[in-house]
């Protein structure tokens, strides 16, 4: 009898995990892109990575914020051109999502780096994503990022990075009717960070802002030069060197802005002595970034955001407010 009531609860769960599979439309592949593998399970029992792999007890690297779950999952894998955007594909993908009515928030943005700073590899996320170890684990993707869609009956993973002098981009669909979506929703709400629930791509507008009194830009500070956004392409293209830039605003109105600002105006006192350029372009409004061609062009989703170039190169990127130790391990730790 007991054997006969848990076989009818594995039916009935089984019946609910397909009628809520059925529900979450297949992705629409980023053009060009070609399809390595994918692997279905009607029922797997795992759990999703939420935070970065980082390195645990016996030098294995797992994530340290996980959501479990038992469902039905996907997992698909493809290979994208070397001339390709990852952002783009990213934001291709979170486009796709959000007409299914996903929430969705940003893990870690290119490249992605771990907690304890170690440099993102693909064989790390491989043994977190696909538990059946059916797919090519080197198109997993190196120095990329990771972002989450979720929703009450599902979550989707998706995994871009680069692999073999192109892109490779992994999805990975959990189809689950009782999902508990407590472990991701704490991680977000514990971020407190702008790119924590930043969706990729942002939609304008989505908060009206309250009206602010004019911004009246500090006095001009003798390491960070100040660069007006519609030179801001040009800049990058045309500047020698090692360059770290702030994207920002001096606006009330962007919190973040105005906290991220002195921050790094003392990045800039440290480490402008070693041959580092530092340059900020303040948006005014600050809601302006949202159309300007080089934060389009870059994916940018939210203020302050960071990069480092080397003679016109994408090197590093770090989105969100954070303290100088973090912004100099983000942004120039390892490069020089």
């Amino acid at each position: 009898m007991r054997a006969s009531r848990r076989l009818l609860g594995a039916i009935a769960l089984l019946l609910s995990v397909a009628s809520a599979q059925a529900a979450v439309d297949e992705l629409r592949p980023y053009p060009r892109a070609k399809a390595l593998g994918r692997y279905d399970n009607p029922l797997e029992a795992g759990a999703l990575p939420i935070s970065p792999p980082e390195r645990a007890k016996g030098g294995n690297r797992t994530s340290r914020v996980r959501l479990p779950y038992e469902g039905a999952v996907s997992l698909v894998q493809y290979r994208h051109e070397a001339d390709d955007s990852p952002l783009l594909i990213a934001r291709h993908y979170a486009g796709l999502l959000r007409d299914q009515g996903f929430e969705l928030v940003t893990i870690c943005d290119i490249p992605c780096r771990s907690p304890d700073g170690a440099e993102d590899a693909g064989v790390y996320w491989f043994h977190e994503l696909d538990l059946a170890k059916k797919l090519t684990w080197n198109y997993f993707g190196d120095r990329g990022m990771y972002l989450i869609g979720h929703r009450a009956d599902a979550v989707v993973a998706i995994r871009v990075g680069a692999a073999h002098a192109g892109y490779a981009s992994v999805i990975k669909t959990v189809s689950a009717p009782q999902l508990d979506r407590g472990p991701l929703l704490a991680y977000i709400d514990a971020q407190r960070a702008p790119a924590a629930d930043a969706p990729l791509p942002p939609p304008p507008g989505r908060v009206a802002p309250s009206p602010q009194p004019p911004a009246s830009a500090p006095a001009p500070n003798p390491f960070v030069k100040e660069v007006a956004p519609a030179e801001l392409g040009a800049f990058v293209r045309n500047t020698k060197g090692w360059v770290v830039l702030q994207l920002s605003s001096h606006e009330p109105g962007c919190g973040y802005c105005v906290r991220a600002n002195p921050t790094f105006n003392a990045l800039a006192q440290h480490e402008s002595p070693k041959g580092v350029s530092f340059v900020r372009v303040a948006f005014q409004p600050w809601t302006s970034v949202s159309g300007n061609e080089f934060a389009v062009q870059y994916g940018v989703s939210g203020l302050p955001t960071f990069f480092t170039f080397q003679d016109g190169q994408l090197m590093r990127r770090h989105q969100g407010i954070a303290d100088e130790a973090t912004l100099r391990k983000s942004l120039l730790d390892g490069l020089k």
